[in-house]
């Protein structure tokens, strides 16, 4: 068991320490499979130690203690985001996707497991919501309706692929790591269609996403026509219960003249 537990931080600051706990939890995942679990426990332990805001790490930790008798440390694990879940959107999908997991059926079954749960809302954060409302403002290329959805302190990373291109580089995802509300008006900016002066570009939303905790996605039935920009993916960073902020764009574009 570790020392000590990381309380929970309601963001990641600096947002890097984030991405560097995901690459330390992919190779503690990694090593359970392979059956090496003192590997796993020491990458678990510091891919939250790394990042306290980590709830894929903080969940994946109390999951391996509570798989081999050790609720109580699950317990310990959860108990910071309980104290702060009316205000932070993070801390409460966790603990709703830890009532569900089978792995906390004997936390649970605890005078205090039964009090960590109780009284969560059955209904789950509004992912779809919030992917539809961020999708409805990028396809009106309005930044005022994009805005909400930016934390002035958290990156977000624009990813671009165009499946059609002649070029295999474009073909690929390129990454594009964002900042701050500017650069989200001037990314929708550029799907205006309304002002032709503004010289946007179409963006199609394909039907209805489906969302999973996190990310929202959109399948396409064809790749993006020429000139043309299709929304593939959404995910978010739950600051509130009611309010979310943007992590992913990913966007396919069509093939051009060029």
């Amino acid at each position: 068991m570790p020392k000590s537990l990381p309380a929970f931080a309601e963001l990641p600051d600096p947002a890097a320490t984030w991405a560097q706990s995901q690459s330390q939890l992919a190779e503690a995942r990694q090593a359970l499979r392979a059956g090496k679990e003192t590997e796993a426990l020491q990458g678990l332990t510091l891919a939250l130690t790394t990042c306290p805001a980590d709830t894929e790490a903080r969940l994946e930790l109390a999951r391996y203690f509570a798989q081999r008798g050790r609720s109580s440390v699950a317990l310990t694990l959860f108990k910071p985001a309980r104290a702060v879940m009316a205000t932070c959107g993070a801390c409460l999908d966790l603990l709703q996707r830890a009532a569900a997991d089978p792995a906390f059926f004997h936390l649970r079954k605890t005078e205090e497991g039964a009090a960590l749960f109780a009284g969560l809302p059955k209904q789950p954060l509004p992912w779809r919501k919030w992917a539809t409302d961020a999708a409805g403002a990028l396809q009106a290329g309005d930044p005022n309706r994009l805005l909400p959805f930016i934390h002035a302190a958290f990156p977000y990373d624009l990813l671009r692929s165009c499946p059609t291109c002649k070029n295999a580089v474009a073909q690929q995802v390129q990454r594009r790591t964002l900042s701050g509300p500017l650069a989200a008006g001037k990314l929708a900016q550029r799907f205006d269609t309304a002002h032709p002066e503004a010289g946007g570009v179409p963006l199609g939303v394909p039907g209805d996403p489906t969302c999973t905790a996190g990310c929202c996605e959109w399948q396409a039935s064809a790749p993006p026509a020429e000139k043309s920009v299709q929304l593939q993916r959404l995910c978010f960073w739950p600051v509130t219960p009611e309010r979310a902020a943007l992590t992913s764009i990913a966007l396919r574009y069509g093939a051009t003249d060029e």
